[in-house]
């Protein structure tokens, strides 16, 4: 009985320590995360960048979109304008092509209408992302850091919020997140194709502390002539 005993013992530890070898030498297989190195210049960076995503002509694009949250889960499609005053316009149409909600940003200013949903929409930093736009906050970038193929930039606002923009090897706007408290709060992935120049194919946004997402998907997109000035009034309700 205790030979039987001490032998399902010794095949228990030794289970075990196999286990723990495997474990380790997937750990020691796995490829390393490239380290963060700095660059210099972060301001003259971020100006470049940014001259790089600023469009030239006036633009619409159509796409269909997606909103999951506490309100509920439902999409449409909708059309982005933008031009090269800094104005833009979103559209968001529902069931049967009714308007749920529009948006307006002229610079950092964002104004919302609700006709349908009251939806949650980030900040316009990070809808002018969503537009393939890299329009970064008032300060200065805090630091430019190097990563692999990613080049990224870290902005402080005046309350200590973050915002880290992360661009591809192509200088193209690939993800943002929204820190508070040194934690990320709100989370933008953007998915470029060929097909659609100057603007992201796919756009999908996280608030991972109020368990909403927001995803776009670029149906048509086009250059157009100049838009009315009243299409970026509005108040709202």
């Amino acid at each position: 009985m205790l030979d039987a005993r001490w032998r399902r013992g010794y095949v228990d530890a030794l289970w075990t320590l196999i286990g723990t070898i495997a474990a380790a030498g997937l750990i020691a297989c796995r490829p390393a995360t490239p380290s963060l190195a700095p660059v210099p210049d972060a301001n003259g960076l971020a100006g470049l960048l940014e001259a790089q995503h600023r469009i030239t002509a006036p633009r619409l694009t159509l796409f269909r979109w997606r909103y999951r949250g506490h309100e509920g889960n439902f999409g449409g499609e909708g059309a982005l304008r933008v031009d090269p005053q800094g104005r833009a316009r979103v559209d968001l149409l529902g069931a049967a092509s009714a308007t749920v909600q529009v948006a307006v940003m002229i610079g950092d200013s964002l104004t919302v209408r609700s006709e349908g949903q009251d939806l949650v929409w980030p900040s316009a930093a990070l809808l002018w992302a969503m537009a393939g736009i890299f329009r970064p906050p008032g300060a200065t970038p805090s630091t430019a850091l190097r990563r692999g193929d990613a080049t990224i930039l870290d902005y402080r606002t005046a309350d200590g919020d973050g915002l880290r923009f992360e661009f591809g090897p192509a200088g193209r706007l690939r993800r943002v997140g929204y820190e508070r408290r040194d934690h990320t709060e709100q989370h933008l992935t953007l998915k470029w194709s060929e097909r659609w120049a100057g603007v992201p194919a796919r756009a999908e946004f996280r608030d991972l502390r109020e368990f909403r997402a927001i995803r776009l998907e670029v149906t048509q997109s086009r250059e157009h002539e100049p838009f009315h000035p009243d299409l970026f009034r509005l108040s709202p309700r």
